[in-house]
Order: structure tokens, then sequence, then C-alpha cells
């Protein structure tokens, strides 16, 4: 993924692969910016979730399904999703070589999963007297901006851009936003554009971005998760070490807990 995406910025870089030229060069043209970052970031995410996994392969096969499920197919003529299709699979055997492993790996990355069939049971028709209500318009300040950013549907580099980002003041319809120096590698102004289509659907009138690269003076959506990822480590912290069970252990034993090894719990929002 990374190669992809400097081969994206940078063409000239493939040179530097001659053996593997043709098959980077493929994919760098199949693939958007934006399906990398987000392919690198589901990557990153398995990587770390591993050690979760009952397995190293099932963890694996987890974190490709996931680039597959999270993989848009623009649809001619509209800006629809396209759902991704997955075949069945055989199950591998308990006792897998590593030839078989391969195989199944490579299956479910050239297999796609048919959307869902749901019978629908057809209501009555119900006569209609309230009049239509126009779209609720919702508040964008400084302020509001990083719990707004939670809730406006955005994927890939524009989420990404948009989540270092922090709302700088308001003119009339015009929204001045300062883009962290730091994460501004890959950030061109078409993404300003994006952004701006996307708050104009979500805040239900017309609106232009302006995003400028700098240092931002006020609380971007990454910072604040940030803080508050912070704040449930020191409380997850904070209560283990106060567990009496923990400090009998620690009292029987003589042990130590080793820095670093407490992590808050993650509810799984399947």
């Amino acid at each position: 993924m990374h190669r992809i995406a400097v081969a994206q910025a940078a063409p000239s870089v493939l040179d530097q692969y001659p053996d593997e030229r043709e098959r980077l060069q493929q994919l760098t043209n199949s693939m958007t910016a934006e399906d990398v970052q987000l392919y690198y970031q589901i990557g990153l995410n398995g990587q770390r979730d591993l050690s979760l996994a009952p397995d190293m392969r099932s963890g694996f096969e987890m974190a490709l399904l996931r680039m597959l499920a999270f993989r848009p197919h623009n649809i001619a003529g509209g800006g629809e999703k396209k759902k991704t299709e997955l075949n069945t699979v055989p199950a591998a055997p308990a006792a897998h070589t590593q030839a078989d492993t391969k195989t199944a790996i490579a299956s479910i990355a050239t297999s796609t999963v048919k959307p869902v069939q749901t019978a629908v049971t057809p209501q009555p028709a119900i006569a209609q007297t309230t009049t239509s209500q126009p779209p609720a318009q919702h508040t964008l300040n400084s302020e509001s901006w990083p719990s707004l950013w939670q809730r406006i549907p955005m994927t890939g580099i524009v989420r990404n851009t948009a989540g270092h980002c922090c709302l700088d003041h308001i003119e009339g319809s015009c929204y001045y936003f300062t883009l962290d120096a730091a994460q501004a590698n890959l950030f061109n102004p078409s993404h300003a554009e994006k952004l701006g289509n996307l708050l104009q659907k979500y805040l239900g009138f017309s609106c232009e971005v302006i995003i400028t690269v700098g240092t931002p003076q006020k609380t971007t959506p990454n910072q604040l998760q940030q803080q508050k990822q912070a704040q449930r480590l020191q409380e997850a912290e904070d209560s283990f070490r106060s567990d009496p069970n923990v400090i009998a252990l620690l009292q029987q034993f003589e042990a130590d807990i080793r820095e670093g090894s407490i992590e808050p719990f993650q509810p799984s929002i399947h």
C-alpha cells in the first residue's frame, strides 16, 4: 500500500522496482488514492488486533474481508456504492498447510458477497395528514465541528483530511479550516471541494470550504479523539490499579504492573 501510494504521487519511483513495475503500475492505475489510504489504515488496525484474534489466519482473513467490505464502487451515472459480493470459500481442514492458507486467502481476495435479499410485507397506505417539513439544519461552528465530523458521512482521504482540520471562522457561507501541516502530504484542493459538498448535503444549505495548511489554533476532531482516548486510558489504569483483587495479587507475589500493558475495554459495535 505504501509503494502504491508513493507511485500515485510520484510515478517515477516505479523505476526503483523493475521486477514489480508492471504489477505496481496495474495496481496504481486501478486504485484511487482514497482506497489506498483506507486499506493501509485497515491493515494497520488489523495488524494491531492480531493478538486478539483466535489465530493469525482468521485475524488476517478478517482484515482482508474488512477491506472488501469498505471498498467503494462508483456506479455509472450515479454516486451510489455497489455492494461487494463474496463467493463462498470452502472451509479448510483443521490441519492446513501454508499452501492451503495462501489458496484460501487468494480465494477470499478475489471473491465478492451477494447482497442479502429481504422480503418486505406491504403495509396499507396511510393518509398523509401532516405537512412536509424541510430538512433539519445543523449548527456548525468551531466548538461543534469535532462532534459533527463524527456524524457526517465521510470516507477515505477526505475523512482523514477533515479529521486533522479545525474550523477557524465562518464568513457568510464560507467555512475557513486550518489543516495540520504535519498531515498535509497528500492534501490537494479537491479535498476542500469534496468536504464542501458533504457539508452542503448535511447542513441543508449551500456553503464553500476553504482549507489552509498551517498550525491549528483550535481543537481538531483528531485531537479531541486523542484527548478522549488518553482520558479513557487513564481511567482504565486508575480502575485497574485500585481493584482489590489486583492489589492482593501484587502484594502476594510481590509483583509489579508492566507499564503500558493496561488498555481500556473496547466493547464491540457489531
